[in-house]
């Protein structure tokens, strides 16, 4: 986890979902956009924040983000991460059929 991503769990974790999804989203505008690993956790800290304040959308956006990452990297673990992410995100979302789906594509990609 990077600096940035320690500061936006930070905020997160202590309850300051705003001030985390604002410092996540300062923190994608600036990072390498070569830095995929980087990206997928600041996309995933700022999709748990939004999930915790109702933005549904917004964390359904960074997951599909995380998932375009993940996927031009073609790196297992990042995969899985992002499927998960998904997964949460579409559980949240009542959309169970599909959720379950991502999480069996998490799991084949962890294994």
């Amino acid at each position: 986890m990077t600096s940035a991503s320690e500061r936006v769990a930070t905020l997160a974790w202590a309850g300051h979902q705003v001030q985390a999804i604002a410092a996540a989203t300062a923190a994608l505008d600036g990072s390498p956009l070569d830095d995929a690993a980087a990206r997928v956790d600041l996309l995933d800290l700022r999709a748990e924040s939004r999930l915790a304040i109702g933005e549904f959308a917004a964390a359904h956006d960074d997951a599909r983000a995380m998932l375009a990452l993940a996927r031009g990297t073609n790196l297992p673990a990042l995969l899985a991460r992002s499927h998960s992410r998904m997964a949460l995100v579409l559980t949240r979302q009542g959309d169970y059929k599909v959720a379950a789906a991502s999480a069996r594509s998490a799991l084949a990609q962890a294994r």
